[in-house]
Order: C-alpha cells, then structure tokens, then sequence
C-alpha cells in the first residue's frame, strides 16, 4: 500500500534517494543547467520486490548565461573593465605625479633664483649677471632642441655659475680700480670654490 520510491536525477543527484511513498512530496529540480539529463525512478512493495525502472530523458535548454558566446563576452567585458579602471588610476597617477615634478621644478628654479640673486647683489658690477647668462643657456639649449629637463638643468646651472663669489670678500669684489696679484687670484678662485 505505501511503495517505497526510489530515485534520482542522472547528471544531477550525487546518488539515489529513497522514500515511503506517502512521504514524498513533488519533485523539484531548480538551478538546473541547460543539457540532458534522465530521470530514474523505481518502486519496492513491502516485501521488497523491486518494480521495472521508469527513465525519463529531460533536454533543458541552456540559458543565454550558460552559452559559451555569451561566457566569452562577459570575460572580455570584465578585461576591458579591469584595463580601464587600471588605465584610469594611471593616468590619474601620472597627473599627479606631473603636477608634483612642476612643483618641485619651480621650487627649485625659485631656490636657485634666489641663490643667483643674493650672489649678484653681493657684486655691484654684475648685478643680473647670473639671469642673463641663465636666459641665453635656456635659448641656446631650446635652440639645440634638448628636452625640458635638460633645458632647466642647464638653467639652474648657469644661474649658480658664479656661486663661487660668495667667498670672495667683498673689498675684493666690489674694488674700485685695478686688483693687485693677490686679489686677481682671489677673484679667480671663484669658479674652483663654486665647484
């Protein structure tokens, strides 16, 4: 009167599941992925004497998330997404790492400016010295086609070309009239002391 009911989903159910007949409810398969399947069922009375096998065949179609085309699409998407969100934070990196670079390139055009000033107001004879030979090395150096960094490089440099006279005493440097031996080597030794 109350079979025992044994089944199982083929492809699906790991092994068999068996019930009482008046225990089994529906039979529910759910997240089912699209492909064949066959779905066994048998029955046992209760002297144990087992019934012929039902099998169903079951074709589910796959759904569009399971079509390889559509896998394939996603993963490429998922690559752009990923290459764009990286080229983004890089750009943005490198935005700021330029405005830094600016920064610190005019603070040191400032610096050396400042250098190059105090160094020239200690000479009254070659006072704006310094900026002009900077401007000229600039226009020579854009002239011969270098590149920016090359250009500020040779700024700075020609800025501080006269760094050495901080040395020199300025009785020495600001004399009127012509130098004596020893203050001609004085004068001189600027260029090594500025090394």
């Amino acid at each position: 009167m109350d079979p025992q009911v044994t089944y199982y989903l083929e492809g699906f159910d790991r092994g068999q599941t068996s019930l009482r007949r008046s225990a089994l409810g529906p039979v529910d398969y759910t997240n089912l992925r699209g492909g064949n399947y066959r779905f066994h069922m048998q029955l046992s009375d209760s002297r144990g004497d087992v019934g012929e096998e039902l099998v169903v065949r079951i074709v589910k179609q796959k759904a569009i998330s399971e079509q390889l085309w559509f896998q394939i699409l996603c993963g490429v998407a998922a690559v752009i997404l990923v290459a764009g969100v990286v080229l983004l934070f890089a750009r943005r990196k490198t935005r700021m790492l330029m405005a830094k670079q600016q920064e610190q390139r005019e603070f040191i055009r400032e610096v050396t400016e400042v250098l190059a000033k105090t160094i020239d107001m200690k000479d009254k004879y070659t006072n704006g010295h310094s900026i002009r030979v900077a401007k000229y090395t600039m226009m020579l150096a854009k002239e011969l086609g270098c590149d920016e960094d090359t250009i500020d490089k040779y700024y700075n440099i020609a800025l501080l070309h006269d760094i050495g006279k901080i040395s020199v005493p300025p009785e020495v440097l600001n004399k009127n009239g012509k130098l004596d031996d020893e203050e001609f080597r004085i004068i001189k030794s600027h260029s090594e002391l500025g090394y």
